[in-house]
């Protein structure tokens, strides 16, 4: 009796055991899973800014309002010529000046000053008066305060009204294009102004090249020395450049306008402002009360005929935007609209994320890659994002217009160079995840089911009590070393003998169906039984020579050697030496021993009576197999070929080591992938906690789990209907 209660207690002691493990396991996913979402939220929904502090600011309208290189001081500049310090976030004002002393001008506002900063961080202000007298005044930071020096003057080559004017500094160069009217000619001329070093003091500038126009423009845009573009305020956009032939040839060229909404309603587009996004990227007020984002482009390279390419378009209230501006990084965009509102952007995203207040008008707004600030009518108000990422959720997963592209794309580039933007397309690392299992399973399945069944039913006792350990001990083999083997010894073989591995892949199932039908139906009553086991091996091998023979000349005498290249020379079909196909037979070869083990179980497991029912009813070894034992065992294949589609998507070795990690959306599988799992493995160490790139690291492993997850409860789901159908 005692040993029957102890047993009860051991019984109920490990039911209780096993039921709070598994729910310490479902837990620990739930935990997981929710980390996941909570961190990976973020990048999802966009962040709003929140005001910091709010400033009394000084009287008068601004006509400039922008921060330091470094984000810790301001400076705005008012229509009286005062130049106005600040320090952010305090809005402690630490220095004061008049322009109109430095310049010696009585005037009232008559002035154009734009802000530029150079590749050592320095900043200048650079001040055109009416009369075309030009000023730098340069600010060089000095611990936590900053002085001022002015390094030069000069004079444009007239002293014509300034209508517009637009300055670039292009490798620490100043060029600067001004727009003069004068009576009912306008004149654009481009100037470069000469270094500090290089400079006399006070003298003329010359003229580089000169475009006279008919008509009035609203907006002027310097792409370089020699290209500009105008928007005249009649509508449209003209390019202003220099014929390569002929330096003294003046053209203007009028910009196509694609996919314009005015253009389709049958009316010109007219803008009311313009400025450089990045690269060949354009940002655009238009009349109609909307921003637009543009790629400038051409046919063939051909500067005669530029074309505007509509990227994105932002609503920005019923009035035309007298502004636009956006920041250092070309994350946020913002316009101010007739009615002296202010409006934010996030790049892509068409709706508004802040809008100012209708009782304070609006004169400025000015971006860091993570602040805001506003020059409303008697204060300055300090805005800064709260975390959150700087671009829109959606655009993780469609393709965005980058600057420097012709074309909307999918692009993975969290490392971005010197001069180019971070890229986050969560889309390429997907595509290529599922490439890579379909691929493996493409491979793999017929291996391990085939191999099962062969094993399980056909193969005598003797010899798969031998085999199975083995096949077993293949799946504990690490995967590194597939990995090498892969990228060391597969990857060439394949690009020098692709023809062999083709038909040795394809072509061997389908001679070894052949010669199946031809043993069955022939050969096995003519050999002796002692040969049932060996001369089928021996066969076997015979037909894999005759195929790598036969591979090895067909490609040497009608592709001269090497089908990669000749695909590459006469298609055009790009072969990179690590590519989909090598992972996918890595990766198939990887999950063969573990889809083996389970199909062979499950084959096993099917009840001996019902194998035997079916030969007493006069069913042959290959109906028995088919259409008795497969069907009874379809829900353990199922869950055995889902299993090995889950060891796909997550494996990492053998894609980091296999494939050539280019994150590319392309169905061939002559070209290299990305996958997740080794991005995460390559870049999670390397990414700010909390930042950007860690953010949607995590995302990209959220989407990973809910597609393994999403597979495991499907597999389920058709088990136990399965299972039911069957009563097993």
């Amino acid at each position: 009796m005692d040993r029957y209660q102890r047993r009860q207690r051991l019984d109920r002691l490990s039911a209780g055991l096993a039921r709070w493990v598994g729910m310490l396991v479902l837990l620990l996913v739930v935990l997981l899973l929710g980390y996941l979402v909570i961190a990976a939220a973020p990048v999802l929904l966009p962040a709003q800014p929140e005001t910091r502090s709010q400033y009394p600011g000084e009287p008068g309208t601004s006509r400039l309002l922008v921060f330091s290189p470094d984000q810790t001081r301001i400076t705005r500049v008012l229509e009286d010529g005062q130049v106005l310090r600040f320090a952010a976030p305090t809005g402690l004002l630490y220095h004061q000046s008049q322009l109109f002393d430095r310049l010696d001008l009585n005037t009232d506002g008559q002035f154009q000053v734009r802000q530029l900063i150079d590749t050592q961080q320095r900043e200048y202000l650079l001040i055109v008066t009416h009369g075309g007298q030009v000023d730098l005044l340069m600010w060089q930071a000095d611990g936590l305060t900053d002085q001022h020096r002015w390094p030069a003057r000069f004079f444009l080559a007239n002293s014509q009204p300034v209508a517009q004017l637009t300055a670039r500094l292009i490798d620490d160069e100043l060029q600067i294009g001004v727009a003069q009217q004068d009576a009912d000619t306008l004149t654009v001329s481009s100037y470069l102004v000469p270094s500090e070093d290089q400079a006399p003091a006070e003298q003329r500038l010359s003229v580089q090249h000169a475009w006279t126009l008919p008509t009035p423009i609203a907006g002027l845009l310097l792409l370089r020395h020699d290209q500009l573009l105008v928007t005249p305020v009649a509508g449209g956009m003209l390019q202003l450049d220099v014929a390569q032939t002929a330096q003294t040839d003046m053209r203007v060229s009028p910009v196509a306008i694609e996919h314009s909404p005015k253009q389709l309603a049958g009316q010109a587009m007219v803008f009311t402002s313009i400025q450089h996004l990045k690269h060949n990227m354009l940002l655009t007020g238009g009349t109609d009360g909307r921003l637009y984002q543009w790629a400038l482009t051409s046919d063939a390279g051909d500067i005669t005929a530029p074309r505007l390419q509509l990227a994105a378009s932002y609503s920005c209230g019923a009035q035309n935007p007298l502004e636009v501006t956006i920041n250092g990084q070309g994350d946020w965009l913002g316009c101010i609209d007739g009615q002296q509102r202010g409006h934010l952007f996030y790049r892509g995203r068409e709706a508004a994320i802040w809008h100012s207040k209708a009782s304070a008008a609006v004169h400025h707004l000015a971006f860091t890659e993570d602040k805001l600030l506003v020059d409303n009518d008697s204060s300055l108000q300090y805005l800064q994002r709260d975390g959150g990422p700087v671009l829109d959720g959606r655009l993780l997963w469609q393709p965005v217009w980058y600057a420097g592209y012709s074309q909307p794309e999918w692009i993975w580039q969290p490392s971005p160079g010197k001069h180019s933007e971070a890229k986050f397309s969560v889309t390429p690392l997907l595509f290529g995840t599922l490439k890579a299992a379909l691929l493996a399973i493409f491979f793999g399945i017929p291996l391990a089911i085939l191999g099962a069944i062969y094993t399980s039913l056909i193969l005598p006792r003797v010899w798969r009590e031998r085999l199975k350990p083995v096949v077993e001990m293949l799946e504990a083999m690490p995967t590194v070393i597939i990995g090498f083997l892969a990228a060391v010894w597969l990857a060439p073989y394949l690009q020098n003998h692709l023809l062999v591995c083709l038909l040795f892949l394809f072509g061997l199932p389908v001679s070894l169906v052949l010669l199946g039908y031809y043993w069955s139906r022939m050969l096995s009553k003519r050999v002796n039984p002692g040969w049932h086991t060996w001369l089928p091996l021996l066969l076997i091998g015979l037909l894999i020579t005759v195929l790598v023979t036969v591979g090895w000349l067909l490609e040497w005498w009608l592709f001269g050697g090497q089908l990669s290249g000749w695909l590459e020379q006469q298609w055009g079909w790009t072969y990179d030496l690590r590519n989909a196909l090598v992972v996918g037979v890595a990766l198939g070869l990887a999950i063969t021993p573990t889809i083996f083990a389970l199909c062979e179980d499950a084959l096993t497991a099917v009840p001996r009576h019902l194998r035997m029912g079916a030969v007493a009813l006069g069913a042959s070894r290959w109906q028995t197999v088919w259409q008795v034992i497969v069907p009874c065992a379809a829900s353990g294949l199922l869950a055995a070929i889902l299993i090995g589609l889950g060891r796909a998507l997550g494996e990492t070795m053998i894609v980091l080591m296999a494939a050539s990690n280019t994150p590319l959306i392309e169905l061939s599988p002559l070209r290299g992938l990305q996958a997740i799992a080794p991005t995460l493995a390559i870049e999670m160490p390397e990414a700010d906690p909390g930042g950007l790139h860690f953010r949607v690291l995590l995302l990209a492993a959220l989407v990973l789990f809910l597609i393994t997850l999403l597979a495991n409860t499907l597999a389920e789901l058709i088990r136990e209907r399965l299972r039911r159908r069957y009563q097993l």
